[in-house]
């Protein structure tokens, strides 16, 4: 009876085994939660965004420019501040010729009656000229400052041009600016600032010229000439080389008519005074020339004034740069 049992028992288990092969799926589908259904939808590529607004490409980097170009006026300026600076170390060289007997005796000669007068002054005035500077180096010194910052504003636009340009490489169908080369983009560049300027109608002082540069050296070496009283018989015979040359022509001679009074104290032997009062008498002409008076528009004021005129002619090129392709 056990040995039929057995085969039995192996038979049942194989039976088993076989049935829970069979049944696994269908059980496992019926204990898993239905599927369910996914709505069906095209998938599109996600919209091109619009382009922006010329003014949202451009502001940024016209207020960027606006900015640097400002700042350039100040760091400019300070090569002035160094020529002048530099004058004033030489005042005690001068102080020595103007106060020694080639000059004392020069001017008691000019008062011995029957004698040819004025040869005090032309030793004074040479020896400024010599030791301190010329009325041309001052007129040089201040073309070179303001030719500087001019070529400034180029460098300044042409990096503002190239960052727009970036900017505007997303979008080139509606930019085709963002395609030049440096050099096409600053051809057409100068072409909306030679039309914003004869759109907004105004002078020469809204570009960045050889023109501009002499009519701002101009303006400042002659007003401070006038601001420091000179009249025109105080220049001499063939100082004025130039306009800007007459007015700092003035400028040495007033220094130098201030050194013939103050010579007659030779007595005490005032060297070191004379050089202090020279050096003081160049801090006015330094600080008028620089930053002007309440009469006066000195070079750091003109030069803002270039910048901000600058700027609206530069916004009108580059709106018109960004509209018109």
């Amino acid at each position: 009876m056990a040995l039929r049992t057995k085969p039995f028992l192996i038979v049942v288990g194989v039976a088993a085994v076989a049935l829970g092969a069979f049944a696994r799926q269908p059980i496992a589908e019926w204990l898993a939660p239905p599927p369910v259904a996914q709505p069906v939808a095209v998938q599109l590529p996600p919209a091109t965004p619009p382009a922006p607004s010329p003014q949202e490409i451009a502001s940024p980097h016209l207020a960027w420019a606006a900015t640097e170009s400002e700042r350039a006026v100040d760091e400019h300026l300070l090569a002035l501040d160094r020529f002048f600076a530099d004058a004033q170390r030489n005042t005690p060289a001068f102080a020595h010729e103007a106060l020694g007997w080639g000059s004392k005796w020069r001017l008691v000669a000019d008062y011995v009656p029957f004698t040819r007068g004025g040869r005090h002054e032309a030793f004074i005035r040479g020896k400024f000229e010599a030791t301190v500077f010329k009325p041309e180096q001052v007129e040089t010194a201040v073309r070179q400052v303001v030719d500087s910052y001019l070529r400034e504003l180029k460098s300044i636009e042409s990096t503002m041009l190239v960052r727009i340009r970036t900017d505007a490489a997303d979008f080139p169908l509606a930019y085709p600016v963002s395609t030049f080369d440096r050099q096409r983009l600053d051809e057409i560049y100068a072409q909306a600032i030679a039309q914003a300027i004869g759109h907004a109608r105004r002078d020469a002082a809204s570009g960045a010229s050889l023109e501009v540069m002499s009519i701002i050296v101009g303006e400042v070496l002659a007003q401070v000439a006038v601001e420091l009283g000179v009249s025109a018989g105080v220049l001499g015979t063939g100082a004025a080389l130039s306009w800007e040359t007459f007015g700092i022509g003035l400028v040495v001679g007033i220094i130098v008519d201030a050194v013939i009074s103050w010579v007659w104290d030779w007595y005490a032997d005032p060297r070191g005074e004379l050089a202090a009062k020279v050096n003081a008498k160049l801090d006015e002409v330094r600080r008028l020339i620089v930053d002007g008076s309440d009469q006066v528009q000195g070079l750091r004021s003109r030069l803002k004034q270039l910048a901000a005129e600058r700027a609206g002619v530069r916004e009108a090129a580059v709106l018109s740069l960004l509209q018109t392709q």
